[in-house]
């Protein structure tokens, strides 16, 4: 049995901008897609899809940039100019 005790994913206000952090364990770069619907942001790995309810303050941002770190997406979320 395996038990899961960090939260598969945080919000996170940064100097400058707002990050969400999610846990993809089994994820390779090439296979992980997102887009930003309503006040979700939708992650896509391979055929597996994934919506995360955005907090108020980050409703209105949009997605400037995604890295995928030590098994780690961080997506920077920015307010469009």
């Amino acid at each position: 049995m395996v038990t899961r005790t960090e939260a598969p994913y945080t919000f996170e206000k940064m100097d400058g901008y707002y990050a969400v952090r999610l846990r993809l364990p089994f994820a390779a770069k090439g296979e992980v897609g997102l887009f930003k619907k309503g006040d979700e942001l939708v992650v896509e790995v391979g055929t597996l899809r994934r919506h995360i309810g955005l907090p108020t303050s980050m409703a209105s941002l949009t997605p400037s940039r995604a890295r995928l770190e030590n098994k780690i997406l961080t997506v920077e979320m920015k307010e469009t100019v």
